[in-house]
């Protein structure tokens, strides 16, 4: 049996983080790269709406709910199997079943990809023509995206996850070389779809490669193997629609976005993308390192996973606050310097409005990823649908009625809300029905300490903030250093030194926290 330890969490979170970090960067260069060459119009708008559908596939197929649904099993194969037979053979049978599943709608998708790009952006009317090529190539690109995901299913059961979490970062710099191309050459932009295409390939043979070294393997299908697939597809319906929430509510906004002015779907994509940054890089590693360990504990210590519950909210809060209120408070920066010229007041203006509706439910899209681990963990699937569905339910109505009367905005804001109705809706439900106990009293001392560890920080980062941006003016520098990509150069050391002045002031202040203490 593989054990793990809270080091052992902490250590694989860091690696997963890592490269996670590492990945979002080179992201970063390449939505920064994506705005410069595809600008903010109809070409960004078909562009962004036909990577948003095989995006949602990839959450579905990839790394959302066929993962969730798929490791649980291999855990327990590889746990009972040493030679990795069994476990080799179930997963030659789900590569059968979910890939030919997978085929079948790509094939539905590159046949009518006009017809399903009129259902998901019904208010488009030039982006749908030039959309259509981008849809094709891409419905191809998740066959070696979900084909990689369950090569990472069998990695996840042995412990390894450098190389999944690494694979990103690959694919990342693969789509950054052609941009840059693209840019210097002038080619069009069905090229970058082609560029994807190749880095999702590269992608899967990175998994295959590390698949094989750990000792798996394909084989023939036996009736064990169809024994496991069967609990596999009982898992992976109620979780399919759990995983792949936010980007279920996102695709719902794509579809009231393609009715506001053109232009506006890409600001939501551009400002989604930088909320889940630090969504990725920790909440989404964490909650994946966690996930085994959940399901492993669910079967011999079933109320341990309330004091898992409580300390992985309580880390996710910690990181996720501080983290939240610095985005809001760079977020011009970011799209005046990152993004768009700061000459272009309009769209730095929507983007930073957008974003910052965005993070009101940060914590929350964190919280629901370790939430719902719980739920699969104690086998409560259909229970935490049934939530999900009636805030997906609430983010539509939500959008009909902000949409209205702030735009784009309104879409995030909707989408942050329904994910805090989630969030509490699924604790209520824990507590109702699983006698799940929520210490009130120690969540309410944890919250005021971290208030008190804030508020402490907040004036120290201001001073330092502002003390700089007076310096550089004096030294006659304003334009090159707080208006042009270089403010970067001093403001991520200057965020470095607070967040490690955060993390210092958390034992003075009494702040306990289990998955980092001694």
């Amino acid at each position: 049996m593989i054990r793990i330890t809270k080091k052992s969490i902490l250590k694989k979170t860091a690696e997963v983080g890592s490269a996670t970090l590492f990945s979002r960067i080179i992201g970063l260069i390449r939505t920064m790269l994506m705005s410069r060459y595809l600008g903010v119009g109809i070409e960004s708008d078909a562009f962004w709406v036909a990577y948003k559908i095989p995006n949602l596939l990839r959450k579905i197929f990839a790394e959302g709910a066929l993962s969730a649904a798929f490791v649980p099993s291999m855990v327990n194969l590889v746990e009972k199997d040493k030679n990795k037979d069994s476990s080799s053979r179930l997963m030659s049978l789900a590569f059968i079943f979910f890939e030919s599943l997978l085929a079948l709608i790509c094939i539905i998708m590159i046949s009518q990809a006009r017809q399903v790009l009129l259902f998901i952006a019904p208010g488009f009317k030039e982006q749908i023509e030039i959309a259509v090529p981008f849809l094709q190539i891409f419905s191809i690109f998740i066959l070696f995206i979900s084909s990689s995901a369950l090569l990472k299913g069998a990695l996840d059961a042995v412990n390894h996850f450098f190389v999944p979490s690494f694979a990103p970062v690959v694919m990342n710099i693969i789509i950054v070389i052609a941009l840059l191309l693209a840019i210097a050459l002038k080619w069009p932009t069905i090229y970058i779809c082609y560029a994807f295409l190749l880095a999702a390939f590269i992608n899967f043979v990175m998994h295959l490669i590390i698949y094989y070294k750990k000792g798996f393997g394909f084989y023939k299908p036996n009736k064990l193997a169809l024994i496991n697939l069967y609990a596999v597809i009982k898992r992976f319906l109620p979780i399919l629609f759990g995983m792949s929430i936010i980007e279920i509510n996102l695709l719902i906004d794509a579809r009231f976005a393609s009715n506001l002015a053109q232009g506006s779907y890409t600001l939501i994509e551009y400002a989604s993308r930088f909320m889940q940054i630090p969504l990725g890089v920790f909440a989404t590693a964490f909650a994946t390192i966690l996930f085994p360990h959940f399901g492993r504990v669910s079967a011999y210590a079933p109320k341990r996973l309330m004091f898992y519950l409580f300390e992985a909210t309580k880390i996710i809060i910690w990181v996720m606050l501080p983290m939240s209120l610095i985005m809001a408070f760079f977020a011009k920066d970011i799209f005046a310097n990152l993004m768009f010229k700061s000459s272009d007041l309009i769209h730095v203006s929507k983007a930073t409005h957008v974003l910052w509706a965005f993070l009101v439910g940060l914590i929350f899209f964190s919280l629901n990823k370790i939430i719902l681990n719980i739920y699969y963990a104690i086998k409560a699937n259909w229970l935490s649908v049934w939530v999900l569905i009636i805030s997906t339910m609430l983010n539509i109505i939500l959008n009909q009625i902000f949409m209205k009367f702030i735009g784009a905005p309104g879409l995030a804001l909707a989408t942050s809300i329904s994910a805090a109705f989630q969030t509490f809706s699924l604790c209520y439900i824990l507590k109702r029905f699983f006698k799940f106990s929520f210490p009130f009293s120690r969540y309410a001392n944890f919250i005021l300490k971290i208030i008190l560890n804030n508020i402490i920080i907040i004036p120290v980062f201001l001073i330092l903030y502002y003390s700089s941006c007076k310096l550089i003016i004096h030294l006659d520098l304003k334009h090159l250093l707080l208006e042009t990509i270089y403010v970067w150069l001093w403001l991520i050391p200057l965020n470095g030194l607070i967040a490690f002045l955060y993390i210092i002031l958390r034992k003075p202040i009494g702040l306990k926290l289990y998955f980092l203490d001694e």
